[in-house]
């Protein structure tokens, strides 16, 4: 007969069994997003933000997440403050109203918030997203679209710019 310490022993070391990882039973997709927050998931969102086109009805939620948009490199400083003041600090749900072609450039400037990627800068998006980075206070997306327009206003895409320019209200550029 085994004696009390062999069979405590025995007792305390777990079975192969219990230890075998099962290859395949992850999910690579849902892995995936747990990894990093991304504005197109609500997955661990805290901040809704509704955008609607300045006099035109109906808007678009994006489901967003504080730190990400309010710290770091490329954040806003607009959501910073608003989250920080004492009327804001719970707030849960933001509205902004914005020129229609700033509402439509609204998800590439979300894009340069969360993943520090560069837009891809037009003739027909660089004023908004310039619009945009000064409305949120996101200076790096201000001063890369400021840089493009500077390095890009040629004859034949100046009267497009001066047009974007009008269309934001953005005496800057005009």
């Amino acid at each position: 007969s085994a004696t009390w310490r062999q069979m405590s022993r025995k007792a305390s070391r777990p079975s192969a069994k219990r230890l075998r990882l099962d290859d395949g039973a992850w999910d690579d997709e849902t892995d995936g997003q747990l990894r990093k927050l991304d504005w197109r998931s609500p997955i661990f969102s805290d901040v809704s933000v509704h955008v609607s086109y300045e006099g035109q009805p109906g808007s678009k939620t994006y489901h967003l997440h504080k730190q990400v948009i309010s710290v770091g490199d490329n954040s806003s400083a607009y959501f910073r403050r608003l989250f920080t003041t004492s009327v804001g600090c719970s707030s849960t749900v933001s509205e902004l109203v914005l020129p229609p072609t700033c509402a439509i450039a609204f998800e590439d400037a979300l894009d340069f918030i969360y993943e520090d990627s560069k837009p891809t800068f037009t003739s027909m998006n660089a004023v908004a997203l310039m619009k945009l980075g000064s409305f949120l206070m996101v200076k790096p997306l201000y001063a890369a679209s400021a840089e493009w327009i500077e390095q890009n206003i040629m004859p034949d895409t100046a009267l497009v710019i001066c047009m974007q320019a009008h269309a934001v209200h953005f005496e800057k550029v005009r």
